[in-house]
């Protein structure tokens, strides 16, 4: 589509082609007395060499057949791969190549809800200088603003108790959620609602080598080129100043502008400069006609939660200026969670994964009152910035500050992290999980404390950056194991799977209460409420139905904002949360929120989201609701209707089961036929079947999940049909598959292949019984080829008591 000779580009091109204008954009490569911009670096470069070899790559892609991403943060890196982006554009159209360029190019930006406030205006400016710029100049360009929705945000994932903070030991999690999947999400859209093809998207990222060691080794670990390239991932990328060091990237943004040595699509960029001043206390980048500034100015600006780093110097350095006074109890926070990170005691008990019907007992996400008091927190924080905005506001106009554009600023709130949608979410998730002790309490401590009426500020105020009190470091406690019933890990699972027969409906009832999920039977036995069908088919032609309150469905979860924000004006008129927090169960709020049409959630995830609330009324019930957290461990263990069992003792009872599971297989081989039932073939069976568990459970601690059993039945099939060969049959291969087939689905009748955790969950005597059924369908040559079944194993939990091993199913 474009060739690849290098006279294509720049002045040597330019001179060839009739230029439609001869401007700025097609003239600042033929400058070369500049003092800053001509004067060679160390290396023997010019900036103006830089920009040249940059805007080039950036032509040479933008004229191929794949659409680019650029990634913008609005800092100074992104912001100057951007500067080069449009000059690479600006020189194409004065070239007349611009109706070549490949459609579905994005300039794509993440909203997190939680960066320093400063850094998210400055990056809303540059957006909006942006649009003007390629409004006005018809650039195939397009500007994608993403944001997280409720669930991906600090109030989403860690006050919800549905995750913690990315301490520096976990992955980035925040990253992820709050930048990555926002933008990869928006841009897919964009890309479908234009029929564009973005698979071979090319990811354009302001990455330099020179920037930290961690930062050249993850660059070079990935094959990082300043040139379009295949990754090592198997993603188009590219890294236009990958080689650059900051002196460069501060003289290009300090020379860039409408009227500036280099051409831009702003006045200047003076304003991204101040802030990194100001952020390190030091670097002092003012411009100045004909002075090169050799300072190093750089600091980091992202997420005021942001714990991947020990400490925020450059947001504590601004919180010592007047003018960003604002993030000091945003920084205190920060400082909350840091100093909290192996403070067991703040951690919830009962974790919500399943383990072959039993949960873990150990430090899990923040217990309630930590993630209660940090929802507190960050309200208190939302009242006080409009409080403090309010009192600029006043002294502008009685004239105690000056009427200025930086003053008018500060005037109006630099923050909100706490909004109607976001309580209305956090109230849904505590209730759906029983998270929190009585009904609808985060709209209470929001209306609360925005009336004045309630503050958590001073539980916080001992948390002063720079003051640590953190809790010190020490291995994180391995905990127990619950016995809580016969369950699947699948959600969907749980009160339709009947692959072994059962007396009582799974979940129907526990300790005399009635586990109903999130169906309203008192609207309904006063009529204001009527049942709403939760059906869905299963792939194994099987069918969830169960009943539910009114619910609204959507293509995800949703919360209807307008709702939410009328919600929350009028609370008592909606919810009567005075009376409801008193009267009612704590899944009351999240039933409401379904009948109210303020939450919707996402069409086909009815059964998951029934199951969870049925999940939660059983824990309830057996009072291990999230109100607890490991400082309770001790009354836990003194409990006498609980089993627990050590990590030592789970792993043997897996173990067993595995063992259970091997000879339910050998089991399966004598089923296959008289004929084929012989010492060589069992033996096969056993020791190759042995190998696959103990490959599968050579951790110290093993990963559960899915048995690769598909893996199992495919290979004892070959190794069977190998055997049947020596057996005079017409049809050998057909019969044996048959036969298999046949066995393995009366086993599971969702598939072809047992899954590791039915078989783990359902018990010896369970077990047992098949086998003896499956056998009892047979007719052998002789008794000893019947298999045997070992006898019953005894097992000692935590507190040294005995059970038999059938005594915990």
């Amino acid at each position: 589509m474009y060739n690849e000779n290098a006279s294509l580009f720049g002045a040597d091109y330019a001179s060839e082609i009739a230029c439609h204008l001869v401007d700025e954009w097609s003239t600042w490569r033929n400058c070369t007395d500049d003092l800053i911009i001509d004067t060679p670096y160390s290396c023997g470069y010019t900036l103006r060499d830089y920009v040249a070899n940059a805007v080039n790559q950036y032509k040479a892609m933008l004229l191929s057949d794949k659409p680019a991403r650029i990634m913008l943060s609005g800092g100074k890196d992104s912001t100057a791969c951007v500067i080069l982006l449009i000059i690479a554009l600006m020189e194409l159209k004065r070239a007349g190549l611009l109706g070549n360029v490949i459609r579905g190019n994005v300039i794509a930006s993440a909203n997190t809800r939680t960066e320093n406030p400063k850094a998210a205006k400055i990056l809303l400016n540059v957006h909006r200088d942006l649009q003007k710029f390629i409004s006005e100049n018809e650039l195939p360009l397009t500007l994608i603003l993403a944001e997280p929705n409720t669930t991906q945000t600090l109030i989403g994932r860690v006050v919800t108790g549905r995750g913690l903070p990315s301490y520096p030991s976990k992955p980035a999690q925040c990253s992820v959620e709050r930048k990555q999947t926002p933008v990869q999400s928006a841009v897919m859209k964009f890309h479908q609602a234009n029929n564009i093809n973005g698979k071979k998207t090319i990811l354009v990222l302001g990455s330099r080598e020179r920037e930290s060691a961690s930062r050249q080794a993850s660059t070079r670990r990935f094959g990082a080129t300043n040139t379009v390239k295949r990754s090592s991932k198997g993603k188009y990328e590219f890294y236009p100043v990958l080689h650059w060091g900051v002196d460069q990237i501060w003289d290009l943004l300090n020379n860039s502008g409408t009227t500036k040595k280099l051409p831009s699509f702003c006045a200047n960029f003076f304003e991204l400069a101040e802030f990194y001043r100001d952020a390190t206390g030091e670097c002092n980048y003012v411009q100045k006609e004909q002075e090169k500034v050799a300072e190093q100015c750089s600091a980091r600006t992202g997420c005021f939660d942001c714990l991947r780093v020990s400490a925020d110097k450059s947001a504590e350095q601004l919180a010592t200026l007047e003018e960003y006074s604002y993030l000091k109890p945003l920084l205190r926070i920060r400082q909350f969670l840091s100093d909290i990170e192996k403070d067991w005691s703040r951690r919830n008990l009962l974790g919500r994964s399943q383990y072959s019907g039993f949960s873990r007992l150990r430090p899990d996400v923040f217990d309630f009152d930590t993630c209660k008091t940090l929802y507190a927190a960050l309200i208190t924080a939302d009242v006080d910035e409009e409080e403090r905005a309010y009192q600029v506001a006043l002294k502008i106009e009685n004239g105690e500050l000056p009427d200025s554009e930086t003053n008018r600023h500060l005037a109006k709130p630099q923050f909100r992290h706490v909004t109607p949608k976001d309580v209305i979410t956090v109230e849904w998730l505590w209730s759906l999980h029983t998270f929190n002790a009585s009904t609808l309490l985060a709209v209470h401590i929001y209306d609360s404390i925005w009336k004045g009426e309630e503050t958590y500020t001073e539980r916080l105020l001992n948390h002063t950056p720079g003051q640590s009190v953190k809790v010190p470091s020490t291995p994180q406690p391995q905990g127990f194991y619950l016995y809580c019933g016969e369950r699947s890990d699948d959600p969907n699972v749980y009160l339709t799977e009947n692959w072994f027969p059962t007396q009582n409906e799974e979940w129907s009832s526990c300790n005399g209460f009635n586990i109903l999920g999130l169906r309203d039977i008192c609207g309904e036995f006063a009529e204001v409420s009527r049942p709403q069908r939760v059906y869905k088919k299963r792939k194994n032609g099987e069918d969830f139905d169960d009943l539910m309150c009114d619910f609204n469905v959507s293509d995800s979860f949703e919360v209807d904002e307008e709702l939410a924000n009328e919600i929350m004006a009028m609370p008592d008129c909606y919810l009567n949360h005075q009376a409801s927090r008193e009267l009612y169960l704590p899944q009351t709020a999240a039933m409401k929120f379904l009948k109210i049409g303020v939450i919707s959630i996402g069409k086909g995830k009815e059964p998951i989201y029934q199951a969870m609330a049925k999940r939660a009324q059983y824990y309830q019930a057996r009072n291990l609701t999230g109100g607890l957290s490991w400082s309770d461990i001790e009354s836990v263990k003194q409990r006498d209707d609980l089993q627990l069992l050590t990590p030592e003792q789970f792993k043997s009872h897996q173990c067993r089961l595995v063992e259970l599971y091997q000879q339910l297989c050998c089991i399966s081989v004598v089923a296959l036929s008289d004929e084929l039932v012989n010492a060589a073939n069992l033996e096969i069976f056993d020791v190759s079947l042995t190998d696959l568990i103990y490959v599968f459970y050579q951790s110290d601690i093993p990963t559960l999940g899915v048995f690769d059993a598909k893996k199992v039945y495919e290979d004892q099939l070959s190794r069977v049909k190998s055997a049947a060969l020596k057996v005079k049959l017409s049809n050998p291969n057909r019969y044996v598959e048959d036969k298999l087939k046949l066995l393995f689905s009366t086993i599971s009748p969702t598939s072809d292949f047992i899954p590791e955790n039915k078989i783990l969950e359902k018990g010896e005597a369970e077990l047992i019984k098949v086998g003896h059924k499956i056998v009892e369908q047979l007719t052998f040559k002789s008794k000893e080829a019947q298999p045997s079944v070992k006898a019953t194993v005894f097992i000692t939990d935590a507190k040294g008591r005995k059970y038999e091993q059938t005594e915990l199913f």
